[in-house]
């Protein structure tokens, strides 16, 4: 089990080098913090502002989805040995835009109970925000073990070009068939996620505060975004390295579809 946890581990961070053409992919879901970090979005509620945070908010989400369809197809033409160019994994990003849509609001279906309960007991205390924020992170954790179920759908709407239900019940399948290692994947993703978050917050509060190390008393460890609410270039490294982890957890996951799912890969992977 070890072994195999590992060989995904090690083949999905050489398959990120393998085509630029992930990380352009990658890159689409940095657009909307970079507008915000370098044009600041007037306070106010005059027409025209509302018209660009509105703009810029449909934009974001449009180029969000297209950034998971467009990293799961050039993952997997990457781990089938199949070249891809730029121009060939936007047009079938577009074919599978409206299902990754589908899929990710039956997925907010799934655990909203989950959601519910979080704001159901934040309520229970005077309201905070970094209170809802912590119990979100609390329910996350073990959550994570089903981490699978997110990038499994879209890797079998690629391979097989599976409607919604199909590529759901075909992801859960596998899942349930290699849960230990798939579970263990999962969390192990999520905390090597939280520990970088949390050093690159460490690191940026005390550039905030001139390496002044009672400074880190004040950051929060649990919700460390919290700590930086109007710091735009905080919020920018973080996106970045959000961004970078997702792309190779996508390339983990889809290593990970492949060989559990019996799909033919090159014979130097994971053999």
């Amino acid at each position: 089990m070890a072994s195999e946890i590992a060989s995904l581990l090690q083949h999905g961070w050489v398959n990120l080098w393998r085509n630029k053409t992930l990380w352009l992919f990658s890159s689409l879901g940095l657009i909307d913090t970079l507008v915000r970090a370098i044009v600041p979005i007037a306070q106010d509620e005059s027409p025209p502002s509302i018209l660009f945070f509105l703009i810029l908010s449909i934009a974001a989400i449009y180029f969000t989805f297209m950034s998971y369809a467009g990293l799961s197809f050039v993952a997997y033409s990457i781990a089938i040995g199949k070249s891809v160019d730029f121009q060939t994994a936007f047009e079938n990003s577009k074919n599978l835009f409206w299902r990754v849509v589908g899929l990710s609001f039956l997925l907010v279906l799934i655990v909203s109970p989950c959601i519910c309960t979080v704001f159901i007991i934040s309520y229970k205390e005077p309201f905070q925000i970094a209170y809802v924020a912590h119990n979100l992170i609390f329910v996350s954790i073990p959550l994570s073990i089903f981490a699978a179920m997110w990038y499994f759908p879209i890797t079998e709407m690629v391979a097989n070009d599976s409607k919604i239900g199909k590529s759901l019940k075909t992801a859960w399948t596998i899942f349930t068939y290699n849960f230990a290692n798939l579970a263990i994947i999962g969390f192990l993703l999520t905390g090597i996620f939280y520990v970088i978050n949390i050093s690159i917050s460490m690191a940026a509060m005390l550039v905030q505060n001139n390496f002044d190390f009672s400074a880190l008393n004040t950051l929060d460890f649990i919700s460390p975004h919290l700590s930086f609410a109007e710091n735009n270039s905080y919020r920018l490294v973080a996106a970045i390295a959000q961004t970078a982890w997702h792309t190779y957890s996508t390339s983990i996951f889809t290593l990970a579809y492949l060989k559990y799912s019996g799909i033919k890969m090159l014979k130097h992977l994971l053999s």
